[in-house]
C-alpha cells in the first residue's frame, strides 16, 4: 500500500492544484462576461463541461500514476537456472534499446565487474543463438530446428543446450526488473491489445518498494558505471534518468525521457530524407534538361 504519510501530502497538494484549474477556467468566464462580452447559453455550458472534465481528467490520470502495472507472462516455466527467460529478455530489451547506445556513442562498455556485461547473463548465450523465423516461429541456430513459439525455443535450449552456457554468467536480469521496469516495458512493447487485459494487471504503486529499487539502482549504477569517481554521460543518464525515476510521481515518465535521450534516434530517417532530396533533385534536372 501507500504510506499515509505521503498520501495525505500528495492528495493536498493535488486537489490545490485541480480547483485552481478549476477557478482559473470560471475566472476567464466570468470576466468575459463583466467585460459586457456575454456567452451564449452553449458557451457557459462548454465551459463548464470542459471544467469538470479537465478536473475529472486529471484526477484519473493522477490515479493511473500512481498505479503500476504487473504483468503475469504465460509458460513462463520454473525453469532450472531459477530465473524467468521472459522477465530477464524484458530488462535486456531495455539495456539494449535505451542504455547500450549511450555506451557505444562514447565508446564504453561495461566491464565483467558489472552484473549487466553479457556474459555475466544467465541467457545470453542462447539468445544469440535463436532467431524469428517468420512471423510467429523461431528458429534454434545450434539445431536449425523450428520451433512454433519462443517459449518451445526456450525450452529446447533448456533441455538440450545448458551446456552451452559459460561459467562466467551468474546473473539474472529478471532481478533488475524492479529497476528496469520491465512491466512497464512489457506493456509499451505488447502488440496485442486483447491480451494486455488479461496479461496486464494495475496495482498501487508503493513508495516503500520504490525506495528500495531505487537503492538497488544506486548500488547499480555505482557498480557498472562509478558514477562517483567519473562523470561519463553514461552514467548521468543511468542516475538521473533511471534512479532519479524510481518514484511513484516518476516512474511512468522513466521510459519516455530514455527513448528521448536515446542518441542517433533519427539517424536513419535523416538518411532517408537525404536520399529521397538527392533522387527527387537528380529526377527533376533529368526530366528538366531532358524535355
Amino acid at each position: 500500500g501507500i504510506d499515509a504519510g505521503s498520501l495525505r501530502g500528495w492528495g493536498q497538494g493535488h486537489w490545490i492544484g485541480l480547483l485552481s484549474r478549476f477557478i482559473s477556467s470560471w475566472g476567464a468566464l466570468l470576466s468575459r462576461t463583466l467585460m459586457g462580452k456575454r456567452l451564449p447559453r452553449f458557451g457557459v455550458a462548454a465551459v463548464v463541461a470542459l471544467s469538470f472534465a479537465s478536473l475529472f481528467g486529471l484526477a484519473s490520470s493522477e490515479k493511473r500514476h500512481k498505479e503500476v502495472r504487473v504483468y503475469s507472462p504465460v509458460n513462463d516455466s520454473e525453469w532450472q537456472l531459477n530465473c524467468s527467460r521472459e522477465k530477464a529478455r524484458l530488462a535486456r530489451g531495455v539495456l539494449k534499446e535505451f542504455l547500450l547506445p549511450h555506451l557505444q556513442s562514447e565508446g564504453l562498455n561495461f566491464t565483467e565487474d558489472c552484473p549487466l556485461h553479457p556474459t555475466r547473463d544467465f541467457y545470453y548465450e542462447h539468445e544469440e543463438h535463436k532467431v524469428r523465423y517468420r512471423k510467429n516461429y523461431w528458429k534454434s541456430l545450434y539445431s536449425d530446428k523450428i520451433f512454433k513459439s519462443e517459449y518451445y525455443a526456450d525450452k529446447h535450449m533448456e533441455n538440450r543446450h545448458m551446456d552451452k552456457i559459460p561459467e562466467t554468467a551468474d546473473t539474472c536480469l529478471a532481478d533488475f526488473c524492479d529497476v528496469f521496469l520491465c512491466d512497464e516495458y512489457a506493456y509499451m512493447v505488447s502488440e496485442d491489445r486483447v491480451k494486455q487485459k488479461t496479461l496486464f494487471t494495475m496495482k498501487p504503486c508503493s513508495e516503500e518498494k520504490m525506495a528500495a529499487s531505487s537503492a538497488h539502482c544506486a548500488i547499480l549504477a555505482d557498480t557498472c558505471f562509478n558514477v562517483t569517481k567519473q562523470t561519463s554521460n553514461s552514467g548521468r543518464i543511468f542516475n538521473d534518468l533511471v534512479c532519479g525515476s524510481l518514484t511513484c510521481d516518476n516512474f511512468h515518465n522513466m521510459l519516455t525521457k530514455l527513448n528521448r535521450k536515446r542518441p542517433n534516434r533519427f539517424r536513419a530517417l535523416y538518411i532517408a530524407s537525404l536520399i529521397m532530396a538527392f533522387l527527387f533533385l537528380a529526377s527533376y534536372y533529368l526530366i528538366v534538361f531532358l524535355m
